[in-house]
Formats: C-alpha cells, sequence, structure tokens
C-alpha cells in the first residue's frame, strides 16, 4: 500500500511542477506537502499512522498540489464561488 501512496504523492507532485503558474508561489505553496512526507517518513516507525490517517494526508497533499499549481489568488474557482455568493445575497434581498 505504501508503494501506492508514494506513486499518487510523486505523480501529483511531478504534475503540479509541471509549468505552474509562478515557480516560487508553487514552492511556498508545495513546501507544506513536501516538508509533511519527509517528517512523515522520519517518523514513520517511531509513530506509525493508521491507513486511514496516511490516505488523508495524501489527499490533502493533492490538493495542495493542485493549488500550488494553479496558485489560490487568481484561481477561476475563487471568481466561481464569488459570482455565486453574490447570486446569492441577491436573492437573499
Amino acid at each position: 500500500m505504501r508503494f501506492v501512496w508514494l506513486t499518487i504523492y510523486f505523480l501529483g507532485l511531478g504534475w503540479s511542477a509541471i509549468h505552474p503558474h509562478d515557480y516560487f508561489t508553487w514552492l511556498l505553496e508545495a513546501s507544506p506537502a513536501l516538508l509533511g512526507v519527509l517528517i512523515l517518513a522520519a517518523t514513520q516507525k517511531r509513530f506509525p499512522l493508521t491507513a486511514l490517517a496516511y490516505t488523508l494526508i495524501l489527499i490533502h497533499c493533492m490538493i495542495l498540489f493542485i493549488g500550488a499549481h494553479y496558485t489560490y489568488a487568481p484561481g477561476r474557482y475563487i471568481q466561481i464561488h464569488s459570482r455565486l455568493l453574490r447570486l446569492a445575497e441577491k436573492q437573499l434581498r
């Protein structure tokens, strides 16, 4: 199972590093996932986690990689979210 998690992790890392919006921003936004895996690898024998915990951490790393690739600030989903909020606000009036 560890091989599958690491394969998914490194595929996500590789994808996010290919032509990101900005390389410096990518490094800043992907660094928690990079440091997290290093810490998990270093403490794996002393503090083993459950398969569910590792899976949830992997999902969070993928979210960080997606955010690092596209950056959170000018993201298209932010624009969509703000439009939906304005629409909901108008309907409440």
